[in-house]
């Protein structure tokens, strides 16, 4: 298989790793919850009462929260989590909506749903002609609508 890890490979995935932390981050936190948790995961409460209850630490989006308050970021629909490949597809998602896409990549958005200005192409650009502008009065006068005109 041309995408099989090799042996040789791990030097250089142990490079590539400290370029993306939240590789590390993500394998840490599935982990943590698969040694736990069997699957499939139906509840946050399982998730909850399997690591030691809403007092209990995770780390994600490179902070450490208790379960009480990271039971606000995983939305009810995401539920159940079928395998630990649900679980990191679903964990992928919510880091693009905390402003940390695919390997870290910006998408905009602020940690926890706090907006950012954005990136200049991240803004899309209008679509069509440029808007034409109506002058109101008498050619060469420079006079628009709600003005007096020259003097």
């Amino acid at each position: 298989m041309p995408n099989q890890l090799q042996p040789e490979d791990i030097d250089r995935l142990n490079l590539i790793l400290r370029q993306f932390p939240e590789v590390v981050e993500i394998n840490q936190l599935v982990k943590q919850v698969s040694e736990k948790v069997k699957y499939p995961i139906n509840s946050f409460d399982e998730i909850e009462d399997a690591l030691g209850g809403e007092q209990a630490t995770i780390t994600f989006r490179g902070r450490t929260i208790m379960l009480a308050n990271a039971r606000k970021l995983i939305p009810v629909y995401y539920f159940p989590f079928t395998s630990e490949g649900d679980l990191i597809a679903k964990v992928a998602d919510l880091r693009k909506g905390s402003g940390q896409g695919p390997i870290g990549q910006s998408t905009g958005q602020g940690p926890i749903g706090q907006p950012t200005e954005p990136v200049a192409s991240q803004v899309p650009l209008p679509e069509g002609p440029p808007p034409t502008v109506s002058m109101v009065g008498r050619p060469g006068t420079g006079a628009v609508a709600g003005s007096q005109g020259p003097r």
